[in-house]
């Protein structure tokens, strides 16, 4: 036998149960002077039980200030890198002022690339008559330099020359085996430069920057550190391949 629990006979219909929320935030100020029923109302407990109302707007409260006390040390941790990422743009700066020669830039991109931008892999394409400016490319350990004609790229990296601004993401197979030969397998995520003397100048060389990270470098990112970066590189590697020694 089975039993049920029903309305006495000639009680009005229980509410709708959106009808008492309607009702509640429409009247947010119900609860005011009503502490007893405050007390008596129950909710279940993700964990089981029941837990008064007050104890659960508590318990919501809490994990909301948690939320936002995860939102602001992230906040603070992006402001603290966006810092730092700027300190080493004005040392890289300050630095490229001093260098003169071709090679002297180029070591210089390995050190910064590799110790301030902490990349797991560099390649440098050089471009439009660079292949008859002299360079030791023998003496970068970490940076990988090479001058080659702009048609000898991939032709899924010709969009990137002619848009002239940097692109970051995952790079296909194609793009990998030919910018970073021997750890193509290790490349996560990339940061492409193509760099050129100014705004309508011919672009003069492409820069990789490999990450075995998959998501340090993402389409969605913000590209202005890059875009400094793109800029005053390909300012100054334009220039000393005017002034490079020439076979």
């Amino acid at each position: 036998m089975s039993t049920s629990h029903s309305e006495p006979a000639g009680a009005p219909p229980a509410p709708a149960a959106q009808d008492v929320e309607d009702y509640l935030r429409r009247h947010p100020d119900f609860f005011q002077g009503r502490d007893e029923l405050i007390r008596a109302l129950t909710l279940p407990h993700p964990t089981g039980g029941a837990i008064s109302l007050v104890e659960r707007q508590v318990a919501l409260l809490r994990e909301e200030t948690q939320r936002y006390r995860a939102q602001l040390q992230e906040l603070v941790q992006i402001a603290r890198y966006n810092d730092e990422l700027i300190a080493r743009l004005q040392q890289l700066t300050v630095k490229l002022m001093d260098s003169v020669t071709l090679d002297e830039v180029l070591a210089l991109f390995e050190t910064s690339l590799r110790q301030d931008f902490h990349a797991d892999a560099a390649t440098l394409r050089l471009f439009a008559g660079a292949d008859a400016a002299r360079f030791d490319a023998g003496a970068l350990a970490f940076l990988n330099a090479e001058a080659i004609e702009t048609d000898a790229l991939a032709p899924s990296l010709q969009p990137i020359l002619a848009a002239g601004r940097p692109a970051c993401g995952r790079l296909p197979n194609e793009q990998l085996v030919q910018l970073f030969p021997t750890t193509a397998g290790e490349i996560g995520s990339a940061a492409l430069l193509p760099l050129a003397g100014g705004a309508d100048e011919a672009v003069v060389g492409l820069l990789a920057i490999g990450s075995r990270d998959a998501g340090r470098f993402t389409p969605e990112m913000g590209t202005t550190y890059l875009n400094y970066m793109n800029e005053l590189i390909g300012r100054k590697l334009a220039a000393c391949l005017r002034d490079a020694p020439r076979d």
